[in-house]
C-alpha cells in the first residue's frame, strides 16, 4: 500500500503534504474538517473495526479508485442503454446510472487494480456480443428464451 494513502497531517491538523485534499481554501483551518484519509472507528455508533475502515480509506484513496469515482455521469449513458437492452434493470436517471456503474467499476477496480480495465472492456463486449445475438435470433427463438 502507498505511504500516500494515510493522513501526513501533523498533531495540530496542518498537513504540508502536496497531495492533500485539504490544502485548499484554507483548510482544515477554516471548518475544522477531519483529514479525509485519517479514518478511524472513534465516531460514536461505529462500530466497524479500523482495519475495514482504514482498508475502505486506502482503497477510495487509491489511483484507480480516483479515477473511477471522478467519472461524471453522462459517461454512463451509453453503456446504460446498452446494459438495459441486456437484461439490466437502471432506472433511466443519470444518476442512477452512474451510481450502477461506479459500482460495477469500483468492484473490478478491487478485484484488480492493474487490469480492470481490461475486464471492463471485455464485460462490454459480452454486452455487445448478447444484443447482437437477441437482435439476430429468429422471433420463436427469441420468444423461447425469454419464456425460460
Amino acid at each position: 500500500m502507498s505511504s500516500s494513502v494515510r493522513c501526513h497531517a501533523a498533531r495540530d491538523g496542518e498537513c504540508s503534504w502536496g497531495a492533500c485534499p485539504q490544502n485548499h481554501e484554507g483548510e482544515p483551518a477554516r471548518s475544522g474538517r477531519h483529514c479525509p484519509y485519517d479514518i478511524a472507528c472513534s465516531d460514536p455508533g461505529c462500530d466497524a473495526p479500523d482495519n475495514i475502515v482504514s482498508a475502505i480509506s486506502a482503497f477510495v484513496g487509491s489511483t484507480e479508485a480516483q479515477f473511477v469515482l471522478g467519472l461524471p455521469n453522462f459517461t454512463f449513458i451509453k453503456h446504460a442503454q446498452l446494459w438495459r437492452l441486456t437484461g439490466a434493470e437502471i432506472a433511466a436517471k443519470a444518476e442512477a446510472e452512474q451510481a450502477f456503474f461506479l459500482a460495477l467499476l469500483l468492484r473490478l477496480v478491487a478485484d484488480n487494480p492493474v487490469t480492470w480495465r481490461v475486464a471492463w472492456a471485455a464485460e462490454v463486449q459480452q454486452r455487445q456480443a448478447r444484443l447482437e445475438a437477441q437482435t439476430n435470433s429468429p422471433p420463436e427463438a427469441q420468444a423461447a428464451e425469454d419464456r425460460s
